[in-house]
């Protein structure tokens, strides 16, 4: 008896199958409500998200090359 979750396992070896992403430039966050909300690295770091983050939000939305300057710190195709 006991409450099962099948899932797979987020690591680099996943994303090396899934993506071909090379393991050493891999981060893995995570955002867990039972770790008090705060983002933290599973693995890698959270470094590069926050620079990119923070590159993101200046960017102007009015400007008409947007969202080709957002695609170069995000990954759009991914996230839609």
């Amino acid at each position: 008896m006991g409450l099962y979750e099948l899932r797979e396992k987020f690591d680099t070896e996943y994303f090396k199958t899934l993506e071909g992403a090379d393991a050493d430039s891999t981060d893995i966050l995570s955002l867990s409500a039972w770790g008090g909300g705060v983002l933290r690295a599973v693995e890698g770091s959270v470094d590069g998200f926050f620079d990119d983050y923070e590159t993101f939000n200046n960017l102007n939305p009015a400007d008409t090359a947007y969202w080709n300057l957002a695609d170069k710190h995000f990954d759009l195709q991914w996230y839609t």
